[in-house]
């Protein structure tokens, strides 16, 4: 049996991320192995916000290399021009963050999945918690951010989408999660609180958490929904913040 292993750097878009390509290896017969042992595939999802971040994601390609027979480089460092990819062994095979489910084909699997079972592929259901990647991309374009370069334009999945995700996964809880979480919907005409309400009202017994948001574009109907649904939607928001302090902003 195949064997791969993977390891994860950066934010929990890329913790989903790497769920699902495991998932996809897994249903075309790999086994996944703790990252640091041989294995036959050695994925390293990498990221790339932070001179540091692409340190420590070159460190770890190149300490896949020593382990597996091929490495592949993906996350936001793998879509970037220049930063970790150009310290990595050539042999590398790189797989920007759009091409992720393309994994089983740029390996060279004997078999693929069908669609339907990428379609399943999102998350392993070993876990009471589950990570679900809601929405991609953003359009801020800040001054010290490269995430919108390597990650592109933001768009949403649909509410539609989601709850079908969320009726397969079969946990107790969803983590919802994007890269601007906050930014949901808006091609839609809707927002967090809109899909907070429609899970709520179109399932049972699973309880609703949000990843990180950014508090400029976060609706204030989520805290109603919140009170609201005590038991469905957990009291808990991770704010984004650069800086607090009104006179670094104001100098900024």
């Amino acid at each position: 049996m195949p064997t791969f292993s993977i390891h994860t750097l950066g934010c929990r878009a890329n913790q989903a991320d790497s769920e699902q390509m495991a998932q996809i290896l897994a249903s075309a017969g790999f086994q996944e192995v703790p990252f640091g042992q041989a294995a036959d595939c050695q994925i390293v999802n990498t990221c790339t916000v932070t001179r540091e971040a692409d340190r420590k994601s070159a460190q770890m390609v190149r300490r896949a290399a020593r382990l597996g027979e091929q490495v592949v480089v993906t996350g936001c460092g793998a879509a970037q021009k220049g930063g970790a990819w150009t310290r990595v062994p050539s042999a590398a095979l790189r797989l920007p963050p759009d091409q992720r489910e393309e994994i089983l084909q740029r390996i060279g699997a004997q078999h693929c999945p069908s669609g339907e079972q990428l379609e399943r592929a999102w998350l392993r259901r070993d876990r009471a918690r589950a990570l679900l990647r809601i929405q991609e991309g953003c359009d801020q374009f800040c001054t010290f951010c490269i995430v919108p370069y390597v990650r592109g334009r933001a768009r949403s999945q649909p509410r539609e989408w989601i709850l079908g995700q969320v009726q397969q996964l079969g946990v107790q809880e969803i983590v919802l999660s994007g890269i601007h979480l906050s930014a949901w919907g808006a091609e839609f005409s809707q927002d967090l609180g809109d899909l907070l309400e429609f899970l709520v009202k179109n399932t049972s017994g699973i309880r609703y958490r949000l990843s990180s948001v950014e508090p400029d574009l976060f609706p204030q109907r989520v805290f109603e929904i919140m009170r609201r649904y005590p038991d469905r939607v957990c009291p808990h928001l991770h704010l984004v913040l650069q800086h607090a302090s009104d006179v670094v902003s104001l100098l900024l």
